[in-house]
């Protein structure tokens, strides 16, 4: 997958977090593991030679899976215009 694919799903997270057909199940998921890559206790120890980059590789995955499984939602309780 793309490094940049991944980086331009970050900016549609967001719309996407406060989108009414995505289900609250999977917003918190994708919170909490976000929190969890994030959080200071290092759950998941580092690569060395990466420090602070596999987490941000991780979040930028993170964001693109969400991006693609919320979409599907959101484009199913999308009106109808005719």
């Amino acid at each position: 997958m793309n490094i940049v694919r991944k980086l331009a799903a970050l900016k549609q997270t967001i719309p996407l977090m406060r989108h009414g057909g995505v289900p609250l199940a999977l917003k918190l998921g994708t919170a909490a593991v976000g929190i969890v890559i994030v959080s200071p206790l290092d759950l998941f120890s580092d690569v060395p030679v990466l420090g602070l980059f596999d987490d941000a590789a991780l979040l930028s995955i993170l964001a693109y899976g969400f991006v693609h499984v919320a979409s599907r939602y959101a484009a199913r309780a999308a009106p109808v215009r005719s």
